[in-house]
């Protein structure tokens, strides 16, 4: 069994439902324990609280972009591994996303295998 020290958490934050529940279903397989976030509103408030080790971000949502919102992250939780994810690279879009601290920048649509690559090369993948 678990104790909360070895459960790893993860934050998703995007307004698409069905991408919030393969993700989160990826990240069960892999033991990390996702929330779903649907704003950046809610992830103002909720991120502090879960101190997830693993973000991802959505770039477009309905109160902002994602890659603004990377800062506000780094600055209350500097351990998290940002991945801004987004369906629409718009030029630079990437290189913005990386210079204000993401970790990783993925497009959608997302795989399983894309997400466990993801995982290994930052470090978080638990189930090799």
């Amino acid at each position: 069994m678990n104790d909360n020290s070895t459960i790893m958490r993860a934050a998703i934050v995007d307004d698409e439902k069905d991408l919030c529940y393969l993700l989160k279903n990826i990240l069960k397989k892999e033991s990390v324990d996702a929330i779903e976030i649907n704003s950046l509103e809610e992830a103002k408030s909720e991120l502090e609280g879960i101190h997830p080790r693993v973000i991802f971000l959505d770039n477009h949502l309905p109160d902002g972009t994602g890659i603004e919102f990377i800062p506000h992250i780094k600055k209350k939780l500097p351990d998290a591994k940002v991945i801004m994810m987004t369906a629409f690279n718009a030029a630079g879009e990437e290189n913005m996303a990386m210079a204000n601290g993401a970790d990783f920048f993925l497009m959608k649509p997302l795989s399983r295998k894309i997400i466990q690559d993801t995982l290994s090369k930052i470090g978080l993948r638990v189930n090799h």
